[in-house]
């Protein structure tokens, strides 16, 4: 079962970026790109946050979770 499973995450990764794409091409008209990106983050986290808070293998402290959103807020909006 082991070895199947990075062939079930490509899988399921292939899966999530075709329905992105075809969810996008539906909504484009009608959001703007923030809030678009904003939804696939959404959409993304509360996909991946079930089995990786059933697996027990992801550990970090409380006091971790702001540094990390914080983090992740400035890789996202960095210039060039």
């Amino acid at each position: 079962m082991v070895r199947f499973l990075p062939a079930a995450a490509a899988a399921a990764t292939g899966i999530l970026v075709g329905s992105a794409i075809v969810a996008t091409r539906f909504v484009i008209d009608q959001t703007g790109p923030a809030s678009l990106a904003l939804l696939r983050y959404l959409i993304g986290f509360c996909c991946l946050l079930p089995p990786v808070l059933l697996s027990g293998c992801v550990t970090f402290e409380r006091r971790d979770l702001v540094p990390m959103a914080n983090k992740n807020i400035k890789m996202g909006t960095h210039t060039i």
